[in-house]
Protein backbone atom coordinates (compact mmCIF):
# COMPACT_ATOMS: atom_id res chain seq x y z
CA UNK A 1 0.00 0.00 0.00
CA UNK A 2 1.43 3.47 -1.09
CA UNK A 3 1.72 6.26 1.41
CA UNK A 4 -0.05 9.33 0.23
CA UNK A 5 -0.11 13.02 1.36
CA UNK A 6 -3.20 13.96 2.84
CA UNK A 7 -4.59 17.17 1.16
CA UNK A 8 -4.23 19.36 4.40
CA UNK A 9 -0.63 18.34 5.28
CA UNK A 10 0.26 19.38 1.75
CA UNK A 11 -2.04 23.17 2.13
CA UNK A 12 -0.51 23.99 5.56
CA UNK A 13 1.56 27.03 5.68
CA UNK A 14 5.12 27.36 6.91
CA UNK A 15 6.58 29.35 9.53
CA UNK A 16 9.98 30.81 9.17
CA UNK A 17 12.11 33.26 11.05
CA UNK A 18 14.32 35.81 9.17
CA UNK A 19 16.21 38.44 10.01
CA UNK A 20 14.36 41.76 9.76
CA UNK A 21 15.04 44.05 7.56
CA UNK A 22 14.56 48.05 6.85
CA UNK A 23 11.68 46.47 4.12
CA UNK A 24 9.75 45.30 7.11
CA UNK A 25 9.15 48.37 8.75
CA UNK A 26 5.81 49.03 7.19
CA UNK A 27 4.45 45.74 7.69
CA UNK A 28 6.27 46.03 11.43
CA UNK A 29 4.30 49.50 11.83
CA UNK A 30 0.87 47.93 10.78
CA UNK A 31 1.14 44.78 12.98
CA UNK A 32 2.30 46.51 16.04
CA UNK A 33 -0.61 48.92 15.51
CA UNK A 34 -2.91 45.92 15.63
CA UNK A 35 -4.41 45.65 18.68
CA UNK A 36 -4.03 47.24 22.18
CA UNK A 37 -2.72 44.50 23.95
CA UNK A 38 0.45 44.88 21.80
CA UNK A 39 0.98 48.01 23.12
CA UNK A 40 0.30 47.28 26.79
CA UNK A 41 2.47 44.02 27.22
CA UNK A 42 5.47 45.32 24.92
CA UNK A 43 4.91 49.00 25.16
CA UNK A 44 9.14 49.10 24.00
CA UNK A 45 8.60 47.82 20.79
CA UNK A 46 5.09 49.90 19.63
CA UNK A 47 6.71 53.21 18.10
CA UNK A 48 3.67 56.30 17.45
CA UNK A 49 5.32 57.28 13.70
CA UNK A 50 6.16 55.04 10.90
CA UNK A 51 9.37 57.08 10.39
CA UNK A 52 10.10 56.04 14.30
CA UNK A 53 9.38 52.82 13.58
CA UNK A 54 11.39 52.84 10.75
CA UNK A 55 14.46 53.94 12.20
CA UNK A 56 13.97 51.46 14.78
CA UNK A 57 13.81 48.85 12.48
CA UNK A 58 17.04 49.87 10.15
CA UNK A 59 18.84 49.45 13.81
CA UNK A 60 17.57 46.44 14.80
CA UNK A 61 18.24 44.78 11.20
CA UNK A 62 21.77 46.52 11.61
CA UNK A 63 22.32 45.32 15.59
CA UNK A 64 24.96 43.31 16.53
CA UNK A 65 23.95 39.61 17.09
CA UNK A 66 26.19 39.02 20.34
CA UNK A 67 23.71 41.70 21.88
CA UNK A 68 20.23 41.57 20.32
CA UNK A 69 18.30 40.43 16.97
CA UNK A 70 15.26 40.67 15.92
CA UNK A 71 13.42 37.89 13.70
CA UNK A 72 10.91 38.89 11.55
CA UNK A 73 8.21 35.78 11.93
CA UNK A 74 7.09 34.65 8.68
CA UNK A 75 4.09 32.72 6.90
CA UNK A 76 4.63 30.96 3.66
CA UNK A 77 1.15 30.04 2.12
CA UNK A 78 0.94 27.01 -0.46
CA UNK A 79 1.57 29.37 -3.69
CA UNK A 80 5.08 29.98 -1.98
CA UNK A 81 3.73 34.02 -0.99
CA UNK A 82 5.57 35.07 2.38
CA UNK A 83 4.44 37.95 4.36
CA UNK A 84 5.54 38.99 8.16
CA UNK A 85 2.97 38.05 10.65
CA UNK A 86 5.07 38.94 13.80
CA UNK A 87 8.53 39.23 15.61
CA UNK A 88 10.70 38.27 18.13
CA UNK A 89 13.76 39.30 19.71
CA UNK A 90 16.44 37.92 21.83
CA UNK A 91 18.22 40.24 23.90
CA UNK A 92 21.38 38.96 25.68
CA UNK A 93 22.71 42.26 26.87
CA UNK A 94 21.29 41.70 30.34
CA UNK A 95 22.63 38.10 31.22
CA UNK A 96 26.34 36.21 29.97
CA UNK A 97 24.04 33.15 30.87
CA UNK A 98 20.65 33.64 29.70
CA UNK A 99 19.05 35.44 26.71
CA UNK A 100 15.99 37.24 27.44
CA UNK A 101 13.15 36.97 24.30
CA UNK A 102 10.03 38.65 23.83
CA UNK A 103 7.87 38.01 20.98
CA UNK A 104 4.30 39.56 19.45
CA UNK A 105 1.98 38.55 16.55
CA UNK A 106 -0.94 39.99 14.35
CA UNK A 107 -4.00 39.62 15.71
CA UNK A 108 -5.53 37.65 12.64
CA UNK A 109 -2.39 34.82 13.30
CA UNK A 110 -3.32 34.34 16.56
CA UNK A 111 -4.60 31.15 17.78
CA UNK A 112 -3.48 29.24 14.87
CA UNK A 113 0.08 27.91 16.93
CA UNK A 114 2.42 30.22 15.10
CA UNK A 115 4.01 31.92 17.93
CA UNK A 116 4.57 28.58 19.42
CA UNK A 117 6.22 27.08 16.03
CA UNK A 118 8.66 30.92 15.80
CA UNK A 119 9.18 30.51 19.18
CA UNK A 120 10.47 26.78 18.99
CA UNK A 121 12.10 27.85 16.13
CA UNK A 122 14.34 30.20 18.00
CA UNK A 123 14.95 28.19 21.05
CA UNK A 124 16.16 25.28 19.20
CA UNK A 125 18.63 28.28 17.51
CA UNK A 126 20.32 29.02 20.47
CA UNK A 127 20.80 26.02 21.78
CA UNK A 128 22.65 25.19 18.40
CA UNK A 129 23.87 28.17 17.80
CA UNK A 130 25.20 30.30 21.30
CA UNK A 131 26.37 29.16 24.45
CA UNK A 132 23.57 30.36 26.51
CA UNK A 133 21.64 27.73 28.78
CA UNK A 134 18.42 29.16 29.07
CA UNK A 135 15.61 31.52 27.70
CA UNK A 136 13.74 34.01 30.20
CA UNK A 137 10.50 35.06 29.63
CA UNK A 138 8.52 37.94 31.55
CA UNK A 139 4.89 37.75 30.79
CA UNK A 140 2.81 39.99 32.61
CA UNK A 141 0.06 39.33 35.14
CA UNK A 142 -3.42 38.27 33.12
CA UNK A 143 -1.38 37.25 30.16
CA UNK A 144 -2.63 33.78 30.16
CA UNK A 145 -1.66 32.88 26.23
CA UNK A 146 1.87 33.74 26.89
CA UNK A 147 2.20 31.63 29.76
CA UNK A 148 0.37 28.47 28.37
CA UNK A 149 2.57 29.00 25.45
CA UNK A 150 5.94 29.19 27.92
CA UNK A 151 4.53 26.59 29.97
CA UNK A 152 3.89 24.64 27.56
CA UNK A 153 7.54 24.86 26.13
CA UNK A 154 8.75 23.35 29.21
CA UNK A 155 8.73 27.24 30.91
CA UNK A 156 9.53 26.75 34.85
CA UNK A 157 8.18 29.92 36.82
CA UNK A 158 11.52 31.31 38.64
CA UNK A 159 10.35 34.45 39.72
CA UNK A 160 7.70 37.00 39.94
CA UNK A 161 8.68 40.18 39.62
CA UNK A 162 6.84 43.89 40.12
CA UNK A 163 7.68 46.89 38.64
CA UNK A 164 5.76 50.11 37.50
CA UNK A 165 4.61 48.53 34.75
CA UNK A 166 3.13 45.85 36.34
CA UNK A 167 3.59 42.28 38.05
CA UNK A 168 5.48 39.70 35.50
CA UNK A 169 6.38 36.18 36.14
CA UNK A 170 9.78 35.41 34.65
CA UNK A 171 9.93 32.02 33.43
CA UNK A 172 12.78 29.81 32.65
CA UNK A 173 13.39 27.24 29.61
CA UNK A 174 17.11 25.06 29.83
CA UNK A 175 18.55 25.40 26.39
Amino acid sequence: MKNYLKADDVAKPIIFLRRLTDEDAERYHKISHSSEDIRWYVPFAVFNTLAETTSQVHKWSNADFQKEFVFAITLMNVNGKSKVIGTIWADMSKSQNSVSICYFMANKYREHGYTKKAVSQLLRYLHENTWYDSALFYVEQGNEISKELVVSLGGQQVAIIDEWLGRFYQYEILL
